[in-house]
């Protein structure tokens, strides 16, 4: 997880030093995400998840920006009426995307990419829903970002995201986060 971090702050890092002499800035973002399962028979097992996620932004024209997301999300088990607890699932999503703003600062965005799960030593039992390793993952969203200063912005935005497993795993939430 940690190297994950570290990879997309180093690419991040390139990207905005070979720029230096573009006046197009890459945006960086940090913020919280809070989600709930969506799929009808696994949210019987899990329901809210909370997590963290960078996300760098790099404008190619005014409108539109391309993404590098990479977040960390962890889905806690439910108590079942027999006493039984599923595992918690950790999901970790790297994506890349594309953010349009359709009207001043509200805009729409997808991304697409790498999601993997796992739990706390748990694989075998996450295994039998179908939900282990790593799948496709695709990330659709609306948001807006609120501008409180000159450079000093906060971005919320509603995401549904999707991982693709045995059974999928899909997640309706939002994220807020610090843009700097």
């Amino acid at each position: 997880m940690k190297r994950l971090f570290t990879y997309l702050l180093l690419l991040t890092c390139c990207t905005n030093t070979g720029n230096a002499q573009n006046t197009k800035k890459v945006l960086l973002s940090a913020g919280a995400n809070i989600g709930y399962v969506g799929t009808y028979d696994l949210a019987v097992f899990w329901g809210t998840g909370i997590g963290v996620s960078m996300q760098a932004e790099y404008p190619v024209t005014e409108k539109m920006h391309v993404l590098v997301f990479a977040g960390h999300d962890h889905y806690l088990g439910y108590s079942l009426l027999n006493g039984d607890k599923p595992p918690a699932i950790k999901m970790t999503a790297v994506r890349t995307g594309a953010k349009y703003y359709v009207y001043r600062q509200f805009y729409l965005a997808a991304q697409a990419g790498l999601g993997i799960a796992g739990g706390g030593g748990e694989i075998a039992a996450l295994s039998t829903f179908g939900i282990k390793g790593s799948s496709f993952s695709y990330t659709p969203q609306a948001g807006y970002t609120f501008i409180i200063h000159q450079k000093k912005r906060i971005d919320v935005s509603a995401r549904y995201e999707m991982f693709h497993y045995r059974k999928n795993f899909q997640t309706a939430g939002c994220r807020i986060a610090w843009v700097f």
